[in-house]
């Protein structure tokens, strides 16, 4: 019998994996800091561009030297190793340097929201203890609300704002308590200083320690995780990207990438960080707003990384005589692209001159820096979302843990050495979600798929998004019906969850936000009906409907699933 398919499960047969080079399978991972994965990379090319932000092009020249000046200004504010940094910035120059430096001295790095209130900052820096801030455009009485209000005292602010130190004087700031410093004073601080970085960057080279805090929303809870990562996961996550999607560090043709997420959440984080990394410039987006969106095209990116919500904003706000040929790809990331909008959206690029560009529906962990799926060069299919990354250590199970075999709905577990060390502050959650399975520590991802023997993996929803009414054969994928409404001609974008019922115990209700000029809501119920009909069977038909003006969403571009269920 043939021995690649003896047994039917994936990891005894290995079917998926038969023509993959084993070194991909199992490449070495270094614990290197992303200064030293940066200059193992670039160090013959730091003439090429590295960074864009708006107009201003910066060189991997200038990324080094303000990383080596940023180092010492640490020093001369006598930052110790193992103290953390909070940036709470927008997609700047100044905070990816300022990440690079801290990393190097191994100095914890975590991220909050840069457009959060007060309130919300206070409550990340309870939760986070950083020793030190680098802010965006506060004043010293809004910082000082910030440390009266939490019981984590920080002994330093480094504001953004140029005019922050003819403010720091405010007498309405009685003894604040920390040092207030401009980012211009701070790094004149490094390029005054005499003192040695060599001895630095190489203690903190090969750091295992973690490095990084990084947070993304709670999906089903909508509750932000923080997820912290050691330089090791780093360097994986761009070994197993460079590995899996064949684009290897380096590569001329992509000239540029743009992901338009904000880098406090892994999947923007990772991808720009990944590309910083691998020799390619980097395009900075700081706003997602649809004026922000329809302005990116200006920077010629090769690669454009974003949501199902992002590429339609993209084709709504792009003037109609632009021309996209530079375009290579887009990667609307978030495995909910419907199929209408994957029709529209290549006739969208074809009549901008991109017909041959590649619209890449991936799938990816946020746990993992992003550790998932790459689409890169397959042709598009219905509900794939492309091939499991190489280096991770995959795993489909059944709800009692056991595998399931090729072409059948399981659960993702996987392991790997991009994955966080657990949720910082959340034991109980940690210990759910992080389990172990044939002797090691596995992630226990909540997501349905089914894998086939030539890699190709479908998505079919989240394992909270299931539930089976009374009578049914099988259980019920909330996700499914969302696609089969969405692909209905007078639908704009759909979202569906479980309600209890009387008769049928649990049952689906769609909220759905119909095309603009369509406004007949019983009709357009009728019409509905009718047509997803065809494509469900009787028990997945959803029994109720609420017409929306808009899906809520979530700071993340995901839908707020949580707040509907409350509607």
């Amino acid at each position: 019998m043939d021995k690649f398919t003896a047994t039917g499960y994936p990891s005894i047969d290995k079917t998926h994996l038969k023509n993959v080079n084993k070194k991909l399978l199992k490449p070495t991972v270094l614990p290197l800091s992303i200064y030293g994965s940066f200059m193992l990379i670039n160090s013959k090319r730091l003439h090429e561009p590295a960074i864009q932000e708006g107009e201003r092009i910066y060189s991997k020249q200038e990324i080094h030297d303000d990383v080596l000046t940023l180092i010492k200004s640490f020093k001369v504010c006598s930052v110790k190793r193992g103290q953390t940094l909070a940036i709470v910035t927008p997609n700047i120059y100044e905070g990816i340097v300022m990440t690079v430096a801290a990393n190097a001295m191994g100095v914890k790095v975590a991220y909050f929201n840069s457009l959060a209130m007060d309130e919300e900052i206070a409550s990340d820096v309870e939760k986070y203890a950083p020793d030190i801030l680098f802010l965006y455009d506060k004043d010293p009485k809004s910082v000082q609300k910030v440390y009266n209000k939490s019981s984590v005292k920080f002994s330093m602010v480094i504001n953004y704002e140029p005019e922050t130190t003819s403010r720091s004087n405010d007498p309405d700031v009685q003894n604040p308590g920390f040092r207030f410093i401009s980012f211009d004073a701070f790094k004149k601080c490094g390029e005054e200083s005499s003192k040695g970085v060599s001895f630095t960057i190489l203690r903190n080279l090969f750091s295992k320690k973690v490095s990084l805090f990084l947070q993304t929303s709670g999906s089903s809870s909508g509750k932000p995780k923080v997820l912290p990562f050691t330089n090791e996961c780093v360097f994986a996550s761009m070994v197993y990207a460079s590995n899996s999607s064949g684009t290897k560090t380096n590569d001329t043709s992509v000239n540029k990438a743009m992901c338009i997420l904000p880098y406090r959440l892994p999947y923007g984080w990772t991808i720009m960080f990944i590309h910083l990394m691998g020799g390619n410039c980097v395009v900075l987006a700081p706003g997602a707003s649809p004026e922000d969106i329809g302005n990116y095209y200006k920077y010629e990116p090769s690669y454009i990384y974003g949501t199902p919500v992002i590429l339609r904003a993209f084709m709504d706000n792009t003037p109609a005589n632009t021309d996209l040929s530079f375009l290579k790809a887009f990667f609307a990331s978030g495995f909910s692209m419907s199929e209408s909008l994957y029709a529209e959206a290549k006739d969208f690029f074809a009549k901008h001159n991109t017909p041959d560009i590649e619209i890449r529906n991936n799938y990816g962990i946020g746990e993992g820096l992003c550790i998932g799926t790459s689409s890169e060069g397959l042709p598009h299919r219905e509900g794939t979302v492309g091939k499991l990354w190489y280096g991770p250590e995959w795993v489909i199970v059944d709800d009692d843990l056991n595998e399931v075999k090729y072409g059948e709905i399981g659960e993702v577990l996987v392991y790997s050495k991009t994955l966080c060390k657990g949720y910082l502050k959340e034991p109980e959650l940690s210990k759910k979600t992080f389990i172990k399975f044939r002797g090691k520590r596995f992630y226990r991802s909540g997501d349905y798929m089914s894998l086939d023997v030539n890699g190709i993996v479908t998505f079919y929803g989240r394992r909270k998004r299931f539930y089976q009414p009374l009578g049914a054969t099988d259980k019920v994928n909330c996700e499914t019906i969302e696609k089969a409404i969405c692909d209905c001609p007078i639908v704009k974008n759909c979202a569906v969850v479980v309600v209890p019922d009387e008769e049928k115990v649990q049952t689906g209700k769609a909220f759905v936000q119909l095309n603009d000029g369509v406004d007949a809501y019983d009709s357009a119920e009728k019409e509905i009906f009718e047509f997803i009909s065809h494509k469900l069977l009787d028990y997945q038909l959803p029994k109720y409907y609420c017409f929306l003006d808009e899906i809520p969403l979530m700071k993340s571009g995901k839908i707020d699933y949580m707040k509907l269920e409350k509607m």
